[in-house]
């Protein structure tokens, strides 16, 4: 093995020993004479053999030295004192060290040694490694375990992340405003916890800076954190007493919506949660959270609830809304309140809905809620009338058409004929004849084709119902008539055709024949039992005007226009008598009672009497001034009545005599007497004056169309009133009574014999049709309704006056009467007849039939009501109530026994803004309620009210379902209360303090909570007993129990979810948003799932994470967690620091410190060793297992942190006056301890106050927070090397590359190396000696550039190397006196490069120093000292240093007698500057200052040890 030459020089140049002599300046001489430049400042004394190295730190504080001996020695460059010592040993080296360098950053240093290796070392600088200033200070500071980041929280509420490599900020995170208190990674580096004063634990990804999760993990105060080394734990410890466990990885929180949340709940059957949103409502996973559906409306929501198959919501506007879950589609809208719902529950079964609302009243629907539909009817609707199948339906029209209809919408048929609005429908008593009545007051039959088979005009007015009464039809009209009539299914029979106009009519006294004259000059005989002519009467030239037939009726009569009169045999045809030339047309003929006159009057008002058998004229009586249009004899047949068109009534005897004249307002065209002979009534214009028997004026018949003919039936109770408006009017002793219409003005009127047929004439037809009037009763004034009792015993009838009477249905005489309201409204009978409803002003009165004499109970109503209707069980009523707007109204639905209002339908809700009702009908299941009105709409709606009970009469704020079906309530009365679905209370759970804004129960049922307050409490349903309370800073709103009961979650105003433990009663977890939280609810399937939403519009899935809660005896301060995660080791405030089982939480040892609150605790990553520090300075060592005191180190102020090195040797302490140190603690357990035992190892100063520290990774690196807005990074140094990298061979020199990542040795083997001390891998083994003996390589140098290495070889010459691709770049040649006479002739020893690269500077043991250029290997110069001719120096150069300008060369070596000789250079030039002599021996090693103003040498070599130095001398010219 050849080593560097120094190894042959004689034994007694290596000294043993370890004493250092003083050095002695004088001892330093010039060789030509003393310099004074060369003199030495300073003066490192402490190795006891040759100093082959020597080395400035970059920052120039510091020398590091490598000797013989073989140690390593770190000095202070300003005052030589020694800082640290690496002695030979296990770890270090084991021969002669024969170079160093130090890392272009200071912090790692190389040693190479004689024993093969090469080491690396951390360098002990008291200086901080690096230093990051902060815009604000930090506080808490924390490395990766793998020690490549770093983070620290700062002052200003943020959270900063750095690379530790290059200190380059990675990350910036807002934290918020409270101070952070404690930082850890965990062990892998992907997560990062911090805790803030305010007890906010937040979980963070570093490498991408963003937050994984934030909870408040203490209320009070957190402590302490750290992290399990299986990256599946964390510990927390707070002022609240507890240490606790968290679930790693926290589940991060999830956000489902950006959005103002104000209700929160979670689906009955567990599979979603719900929450609204303004007008709409959604669903989302409860497992993912993502959103499932949104069931959108028209109004603001303020709650809701789900099942699997529907949605509901309560509303701002009273309404719940239902949608179809799966399909989002709206099926229903509930009025379930006056006023807006507060809250809304589904039962277990998902078949009934609670709702709460400020009307204090709790409701019970059913589910599921059929759709409403809403049908267009054609036309604005009046009246409807459903088919008992329930598929088809009629409806009514204001526009004078019945529609039937198909239940699910579409046209069937129409029918049309009425010439007013229609008001009234029904089904006559076949189920089949639709009987329609209306504003006309004409009630209409209708055919299977839509035709109208029957029609009578029943009343004068408006028909406001119709109703089959057995075999007959019930009517009744605004008219103030209630009329039963008897309509037949059949069709009347049709008109009798004439071939011209007919004229007149009369009955004969047979009463199944009447006679007809018509303008074809004919009389025809007709058979009303089979509407066929019997016979055809002829023989005037002209139209016939007039027909009469004599009391037998063996004679009739006809008056032609041809001014003749004839008489025939009725039976045989044959002419009896023939008057012929009479001087005018003849208008009206008439029989006297025996037969035997016959009167005529004619157009010229003449009145003549004939001879009934001869035809002769008998007299002529008293004229009128115009035409006469009717005659009337009496009955008595002694005298005529005659009506003129003069205006004048003339009554005279028919044999002559003396006229009685009687003036008329106008022309009269009928007349019809009395049985006593005088004048009934008189047609005149547009009326009938009517008389007395006693000939007093009655007053008038206003018809309002000309009147053209009257008749009286035989007992003279009835008046048939003929009109030109083709109407046919019957008059009875009550008044009107039925009228039937023609095409055209009706000439003729006539009544059967018996009475029950009319029969008249119009335009070119005759009929005869049956009268429908059964009876009639006239009330007091306009009806509103009548109603037939289920027994169809009786009708009950409400006029618009407010009167209700009674009447007996089979002749319609008077039972009873009532004033039952101001005005009236409508009225209805219960399907038992037990109880009647009427409704009018603004009352409901239900009438108790069973005890007429008993006082109605009265209902008020919000608004005047227009219909009623009872549900077909006599449960429910429907009332329609007038609406907010013109022709609206609203529908309240009533309990029939008490009168309560239980919900109302209309304005605004799903009846939509104008409804209209004028037909209210229940569906035969009770719960279908059909509503028609003007709209054109024909609704049905499901009233699925089940219950409706007061709860709390201010207001209802909370209702839920329990498992047992009953509800439980909250209400203004600041009572919890307890009811069955029918509304019976069953007890009051809790009188509160105030009004309860949240209520909340447990999914099974048992417990039951409230907020008031700042106070959460629990109750048992069953007894009512409290079961805990939870106080906290902040008013509280909603809350909600988990799925397993084992916690009770409260929002509150402060942001905060606070989650609570029912069996520590404890606040163990809050959940975090930026306002108030405005809702939450559990997950039912996971019961460590929390949705939360608040006022910062963002809704949450939040996990609860804690795992395990351990209560401590006392206050925790501080928190350890060992290395394995095995257990956890708390201080305390009362000077003991606890060790807790990590898995079981049970306590295993007790560490008993002092009486003075411990202020940190670390543990050995070995486990074997405990630390705590006390307030007072104490920091105490306790054994882990045996919890046995080992030693106490006290400090002189209290400490602000500690951690062990990793080597668990070292303890790094952080003082409250800024300073750090590093204590030796190594002991072995069972063993003395060491006297090193509490030494100093390294003693560091921040410069202000310390506040934390942290120990980077497994390094000995370190950092600290300070009050001076820094970050320091330290080092305490390592006692053993980092690294060893094996040679084959003495490893002769050592260099870094500039980035500091590389190092480049010069073996023995001939051979240089490479070498990546960032991996710690070898790269390149190059042979640069291609000697046979393979020389030694004497030294290495690399460029700035770091590419290009210098080696310096044993046999006289130098390689260049590429140092990326470990190829000889150039090679410098020996001397040979031909080829190469300039080259070395002796072994190089040393080679060094100049600032720019361009240059190298070789010397060695031919005592010479070159400079050869790069390029091209040639000699730039050879420097000579003018005093020694041939060489520069007087021996060997040891050593060579550019100075970074380039303009200096400093040398370094032997001279004669064991001396050392240094020179200095101007290369450019050639010049030396300055040389001398050193007495102390050889000169080995040199190395420049950073400013290069001074030089520190390594020397040795003489007998005496104290030479063994290292010098500092000024550089001459610098």
């Amino acid at each position: 093995m050849r080593t560097r030459p120094f190894l042959t020089l004689p034994a007694t140049v290596l000294l043993l020993g370890i004493a250092l002599i003083p050095f002695c300046p004088d001892s330093l001489l010039g060789a030509d004479k003393p310099d004074d430049a060369t003199r030495p400042l300073l003066v490192l004394k402490g190795h006891r053999e040759n100093v082959f190295g020597i080395v400035f730190s970059p920052d120039g504080k510091q020398l590091v030295t490598v000797s013989g001996d073989p140690s390593i020695k770190v000095w202070d460059a300003s005052s030589g004192k020694t800082l640290k010592t690496f002695a030979e040993g296990t770890n270090g080296h084991k021969q002669i060290i024969l170079g160093v360098a130090v890392r272009p950053d200071g912090g790692q240093f190389l040693t190479a040694s004689a024993d093969n290796t090469l080491k690396v070392w951390d360098m002990p600088t008291s200086n901080a490694l690096r230093e990051i200033v902060v815009a604000a200070a930090p506080r808490v500071v924390a490395t990766s375990a793998d020690g490549t980041r770093l983070a620290a929280g700062c002052a200003d509420g943020k959270l900063r992340l750095w690379n530790t490599a290059d200190a380059k900020l990675t990350g910036e995170i807002d934290i918020g405003p409270s101070p952070l208190t404690q930082l850890a990674f965990a062990a892998n580096g992907q997560t990062l916890a911090t805790l803030a004063e305010d007890g906010v634990l937040r979980l963070i990804n570093p490498a991408g800076n963003t937050l994984l999760a934030r909870f408040a993990a203490h209320p009070g105060l957190t402590t302490g954190l750290g992290f399990s080394p299986g990256n599946n734990a964390l510990f927390t410890t707070g002022t609240d007493g507890t240490l606790k466990t968290w679930a790693l990885p926290s589940p991060a929180a999830v956000a489902i919506a950006a959005e103002s949340v104000p209700f929160l709940d979670t689906a009955t059957d567990g599979s979603s949660y719900l929450f609204t949103v303004g007008k709409s409502v959604r669903l989302g996973s409860l497992t993912k959270g993502e959103l499932r559906g949104t069931y959108a409306s028209d109004v603001d929501l303020t709650c809701a609830t789900a099942s699997g198959s529907v949605v509901a919501a309560g509303t701002t506007n009273r309404d719940v809304l239902l949608w179809q879950a799966k399909e989002t589609k709206l099926v229903g809208r509930v009025p379930a309140h006056n006023g807006p719902v507060t809250s809304v529950s589904l039962n277990a079964a998902g078949n009934q809905l609670a709702t709460a609302g400020k009307d204090g009243f709790v409701r019970v629907w059913a589910l599921p809620v059929a759709p409403s539909t809403k049908i267009d009817a054609g036309g604005p609707v009046t009246a409807a009338f459903l088919l008992p199948d329930g598929k088809q339906f009629f409806a009514a029209s204001s526009d004078k058409n019945i529609r039937l209809l198909k239940s699910t919408g579409g046209l069937e048929r129409q029918f049309s004929g009425h010439t007013a609005a229609v008001r009234a429908i029904t089904l006559l008593s076949d189920n089949k004849t639709l009987a329609s009545a209306g504003d006309e007051g004409a009630i209409r039959l209708w055919g299977a084709k839509a035709e109208t088979v029957h029609q009578v005009i029943g009343h004068t007015g408006p028909i406001v119902t119709l109703a089959p009464l057995g075999d007959r039809l019930l009517s009744a009209g605004s008219d103030g008539a209630i009329k039963v009539w008897s309509l037949s299914a059949t069709p009347p029979p049709a008109p009798l055709a004439h071939p011209g106009l007919v004229s007149g009519l009369v009955v004969l006294p047979d009463g199944s024949r009447f006679l007809t004259g018509c303008d074809d000059k004919q009389v025809r005989l007709w058979n009303m039992t089979n509407d066929k002519t019997e016979r055809l009467f002829s023989g005037p030239t002209l139209g016939i005007l007039s027909v009469a037939a004599n009391r037998s009726g063996d004679r009739i009569a006809a008056g032609s226009a041809d001014k003749s009169v004839h008489i025939w045999e009725t039976n045989s045809g044959k002419v009896v008598a023939k008057i012929a030339g009479l001087s005018a047309a003849i208008r009206a003929v008439a029989f006297s009672g025996d037969g035997k006159r016959l009167v005529a009057g004619l157009a010229d008002g003449t009145l003549k009497t004939y001879d009934a058998a001869t035809g002769k004229e008998v007299k002529t009586l008293t004229a009128h001034k115009g035409a006469v249009n009717a005659i009337a004899v009496t009955s008595r047949g002694d005298a005529i009545v005659s009506a003129g068109e003069d205006g004048q009534l003339l009554t005279q005897p028919i044999e002559g005599g003396a006229a009685t004249p009687t003036k008329l307002t106008g022309p009269a065209t009928a007349v019809v007497l009395h049985a006593t002979g005088t004048p009934h009534a008189v047609a005149v214009g547009k009326s009938v004056q009517r008389f007395g028997a006693d000939g007093k004026v009655l007053p008038a018949l206003e018809l309002g169309s000309p009147v053209r003919s009257l008749a009286l039936n035989a007992d003279g109770k009835r008046l048939a009133v003929a009109c030109e408006d083709g109407r046919v009017h019957i008059e009875g002793p009550d008044g009107f009574e039925e009228s039937h219409p023609h095409e055209a003005a009706v000439v003729a009127v006539a009544f059967s014999t018996d009475g029950k047929r009319i029969l008249s004439a119009a335009d070119k037809t005759a009929r005869h049709r049956p009268l429908n009037l059964a009876w009639q009763t006239r009330l007091g004034g306009a009806l509103r309704g009548a109603q037939l009792s289920p027994r169809g015993d009786r009708i009950a009838a409400l006029t618009a006056t407010g009167e209700l009477h009674f009447l007996n249905a089979t002749d319609g005489k008077p039972l009873a009467k009532q004033a039952a309201h101001k005005s009236g409204g409508a009225l209805v009978y219960r399907s038992d007849a037990a109880q009647l409803a009427t409704v009018g002003d603004r009352e409901l009165k239900l009438w108790d039939l069973a005890k007429p004499d008993a006082a109605p109970k009265t209902v008020a109503l919000e608004a005047a009501p227009s219909l009623v209707a009872y549900t077909p069980d006599g449960k429910r009523l429907a009332v329609a109530l007038a609406g907010p707007k013109a022709s609206t109204h609203r529908i309240a639905i009533l309990d029939a026994t008490e009168g309560r209002v239980l919900t109302t339908y209309g304005d605004g809700d799903s009846l939509s803004d104008s409804l209209s009702a004028n037909v209210l009908r229940w569906g035969s299941d009770n719960r279908s309620l059909h509503i028609a009105g003007d709209d054109r709409q024909f609704r049905t709606i499901d009233v699925n009210l089940v219950a409706a009970f007061p709860a709390h009469p201010e207001g209802v704020s909370t209702v839920r379902y329990l498992p047992s079906g009953n509800l439980v309530t909250s209400g203004a009365d600041k009572t919890i209360r307890l009811f069955t679905t029918a509304g019976k209370r069953e007890k009051d759970i809790a009188k509160l303090t105030d009004v309860p804004p949240a209520l909340a129960a447990s999914f099974d049922g048992t417990l039951v909570a409230a907020t008031v307050g700042k106070k959460a409490t629990v109750w048992n349903i069953a007894d009512g007993k409290e079961v805990a309370s939870f106080e906290t800073p902040t008013s509280l709103g909603a809350l909600g129990f988990s799925a397993d009961k084992q916690r009770l979650a409260a929002a509150g105003a402060d942001g905060r979810a606070r989650v609570f433990d029912l069996t520590s009663k404890r606040e163990v977890q809050a959940f975090l948003h930026n306002g108030a939280v405005t809702a939450l609810t559990w997950s039912r399937s996971q019961p460590t799932h929390l949705f939360t939403a608040g006022a910062d519009k963002q809704l949450v899935l939040n996990t609860v994470s804690l795992t395990r809660q351990t209560i401590l005896e006392k206050s925790p301060r501080a928190l350890a967690v060992s290395n394995s995660g095995a257990f956890v080791v708390v201080a305390s405030d009362d000077g003991s620091a606890r060790r807790f089982n990590a898995n079981s939480g049970a306590l295993e040892k007790d560490y008993p410190a002092g009486d003075k609150p411990l202020t940190a605790v670390a543990i050995t990553r070995n486990e074997a060793t405990v630390a705590t520090a006390s307030n007072d300075g104490t920091v105490t060592l306790f054994g882990s297992g045996d919890g046995k005191r080992v030693s106490a180190i006290k400090f002189p102020v209290a400490v602000r942190a500690m951690q062990f090195t990793p080597d668990n040797k070292g303890l790094v302490v952080a003082l409250a006056n800024g300073v750090i140190e590093g204590r030796d603690v190594a002991y072995t357990p069972g063993a003395a301890l060491p006297e090193t035992m509490g030494e100093i190892l390294q003693s560091f100063a921040h410069g202000t106050e310390v506040r934390d520290l942290a120990v980077q990774g497994k390094e000995t690196t370190f950092w600290t927070t300070g009050s001076d807005k820094s970050l320091k990074a330290w080092k305490l140094a390592s006692e053993t090397p980092l690294q060893s990298f094996a040679h084959p061979n003495s490893v002769n020199a050592v260099v870094y590359t500039p980035d500091g990542k590389r190092a480049v040795t010069a073996c023995s083997d001939g051979k240089m190396r490479t070498f990546d001390l960032t991996k710690n891998t070898p790269l390149k083994t190059v042979e640069v000696n291609n000697d046979k003996d393979a020389s030694s390589v004497y030294g290495v140098a690399v460029n700035r550039e770091g590419s290009v290495a210098a080696c310096a070889i044993q046999s006289n010459g130098v390689k260049l190397v590429d140092l990326e691709g470990g190829k000889v770049l150039r090679e410098i040649k020996p001397f040979d006196e031909k080829t190469n006479p300039k080259g070395h002739r002796d072994s190089v020893l040393c080679v060094t490069f100049s600032p720019d690269g361009k240059q190298i500077a070789t010397g060695g043991m031919d005592q010479s120093i070159k400079i050869w250029n790069v390029a091209d290997g040639a000699l730039a110069r050879e420097l000579i000292d003018p005093t020694l001719k041939t060489t520069a120096h007087p021996g060997w150069v040891y050593a060579l240093r550019w100075t970074g300008d380039g303009k200096h060369l400093v040398a370094v070596g032997a001279a004669p007698k064991l001396r050392g000789y240094v020179s200095v250079w101007e290369p450019a030039a050639g010049k030396r500057v300055s040389g001398g002599e050193v007495t102390n021996g050889t000169i080995y090693s040199v190395t420049l200052s950073p400013d290069e103003k001074w030089m520190a040498i390594g020397t040795g070599g003489t007998v005496r040890s104290e030479t063994h130095q290292g010098l500092l001398l000024r550089i001459p010219g610098r």
